[in-house]
């Protein structure tokens, strides 16, 4: 089944995909989410500029 590859509180940078709206940048996980289904963990992120609050999947999110 596997776990998490970050924890709560780490620093991380997020990439969006093309597909999205959403911006890059460096985020804190907040939360650790249940898997997506066939798509990995999630998580929930605040942005460190704005305080903006996303769910990412894991895959989209590299450490510093």
């Amino acid at each position: 089944m596997g776990s998490h590859k970050f924890r709560i509180g780490e620093r991380l940078r997020f990439q969006a995909s093309g597909l999205t709206s959403s911006q890059s940048g460096i985020y804190e996980v907040l939360a650790l989410m249940p898997q997506e289904r066939g798509a990995g963990f999630q998580y929930r992120l605040k942005s460190t500029v704005d305080n903006h609050q996303r769910v990412a999947l894991e895959d989209a999110l590299s450490r510093l």
